[in-house]
């Protein structure tokens, strides 16, 4: 995932996608602080952006697809990712069914969140 869907994520979940300011002198005690929102980024533990690949940004994707009524209905999230499964990859090589659940796919949290990505800038388009 690039990190401009991971904004786009960020800021549809209506979060602040952090920017962190310059050290212009290079000084040793500089502490970065985001030019939007001053929250002090140290305080923050690691990459002070979401990786969007855990459950939790999955689940709370999911929240706000559903508070925003774009999780299920006609033009919803749900039926344009149903046209991104290959149901044909739900089968091997001798035709024996491997997954034939639409569900199980879309519940891995890395796809789901790469999917609201590329339906948010689609959708965007």
């Amino acid at each position: 995932m690039t990190d401009e869907m991971r904004k786009l994520l960020t800021e549809y979940l209506g979060e602040c996608w952090h920017e962190a300011g310059r050290n212009p002198h290079g000084n040793p005690r500089y502490v970065p602080i985001c030019q939007k929102c001053k929250v002090d980024l140290e305080q923050l533990f690691g990459d002070y952006h979401r990786c969007f690949d855990l459950p939790v940004d999955m689940n709370d994707l999911r929240r706000k697809l559903a508070e925003n009524k774009e999780f299920w209905g006609l033009d919803s999230f749900l039926d344009w990712a149903d046209t991104k499964w290959d149901h044909e990859s739900s089968f091997d090589e001798l035709g024996y069914v491997i997954d034939d659940n639409f569900t199980n796919w879309l519940m891995d949290p890395e796809r789901f969140c790469f999917l609201v990505a590329e339906w948010l800038k689609e959708k965007e388009g």
